[in-house]
């Protein structure tokens, strides 16, 4: 369910970007909620964690401290991500340079997104695909899990937060001298180090579910995530808005991300609470739920719709009303990437991440 929220919200936010903001307060108000829809990629992040850590945490609790093999995690991972990947990438590559591909600029952006290391550069961020950046994150998340599993299984979570905290803290001092010193600006938001301690929530919120570790009750309230999600909302806000440049500027940018992150990680702690529950679920929740199922389809092949599509189409026009265009884009959206998860997603998906499905619901 949340994963597919998470993917609507961005899908959502992608649609709104199309549409001029309204005229009217109310107008403006809605463009500007909607379109921090980007913030469900701290969701994606923190679930990413969640899942990724969920073989350990089963393995730990029997007695097996290990991090897992390496290249066999790594065969799992190529398996799961890239034949989707690769396909939205050539559709994109073609969206986006057409016969101009095999322009030196364009291999070079390609190959930079080939190897996911698009994020390192702003020139190639968002050279193709304005989310791709994520992916190439969550590549080098992957790498910095294994540092994660070392330290939670020699020093316990204080450290490993801790490790965390410090790295997001030593990207940003050190994006800050490179920009002083006028060498380059290097990308903070994109990085892995700055979004560690963010991945490292869901990591600690399935070693929470399956008995290893206790979380604080605060984490477990929904009070708790509605109070975080809207300081993050605000602090936000401020950043596009209000804040000017400065200190504080730049201790609102510090601390915005990781007030996304520990809100949606109360969002994941109660999420588990919740299937424990012997009900049934809500028809929105069961309708998240069953996007959720081919949400990284949906969240590679949105902007078909949301970026390309949109200028062809008679919804682009100014006649028909926004929030209409916006509904109409989402449902395009979601149109589109089914076929193509039940084409290149479904049949790379392994028996064993099918079996854990239900594991993970107990």
């Amino acid at each position: 369910m949340l994963r597919g929220a998470a993917a609507l919200a961005v899908v959502v936010c992608h649609a709104v970007a199309e549409q001029r903001p309204g005229a009217t307060f109310p107008g403006a108000f809605m463009h500007t909620v909607l379109s921090f829809g980007r913030y469900g990629v701290w969701l994606f992040f923190v679930i990413s964690g969640f899942c990724i850590h969920y073989r350990w945490a089963l393995r730990a609790r029997t007695g097996s401290t290990a991090p897992p093999e390496f290249a066999a995690f790594w065969r799992r991972r190529i398996r799961r991500l890239y034949p989707p990947y690769l396909v939205a990438l050539a559709l994109f590559v073609w969206l986006r340079f057409g016969s101009a591909w095999t322009s030196p600029d364009a291999l070079r952006v390609i190959g930079l997104h080939l190897l996911m290391l698009q994020n390192f550069s702003q020139s190639t961020v968002a050279g193709i695909n304005e989310v791709f950046w994520t992916l190439a994150t969550e590549e080098q998340l992957y790498l910095l899990y294994f540092v994660l599993v070392r330290l939670r299984a020699a020093a316990g979570w204080p450290l490993v937060l801790g490790a965390g905290l410090l790295a997001r803290v030593s990207w940003f001092v050190f994006a800050g001298a490179m920009h002083r010193l006028g060498y380059v600006d290097v990308l903070i938001t994109q990085a892995a180090a700055a979004q560690w301690p963010i991945w490292m929530l869901g990591a600690l919120s399935v070693e929470a579910m399956v008995g290893l570790t206790d979380v604080p009750g605060l984490f477990r309230h929904p009070a708790a995530c509605a109070a975080l999600l809207a300081a993050a909302a605000v602090m936000s806000y401020g950043l596009l808005y209000a804040i000017p440049p400065g200190l504080v500027y730049r201790a609102v940018w510090f601390a915005a991300d990781l007030c996304w992150g520990l809100g949606f990680f109360v969002a994941v702690n109660l999420a588990v609470a919740r299937q424990r529950l012997p009900r049934r679920p809500s028809r929105l929740a069961a309708a998240l739920a069953a996007v959720g199922v081919f949400s990284y389809s949906l969240y590679l092949t949105h902007e078909v719709v949301t970026a390309y599509a949109w200028h062809a189409a008679a919804l682009a026009s100014s006649l028909v009303p926004a929030a209409l265009a916006v509904a109409v884009a989402t449902l395009a959206s979601i149109g589109f990437a089914w076929p193509f998860f039940v084409l290149f997603e479904r049949p790379f998906l392994s028996v064993t991440s099918r079996a854990a499905r239900p594991a993970i619901a107990v």
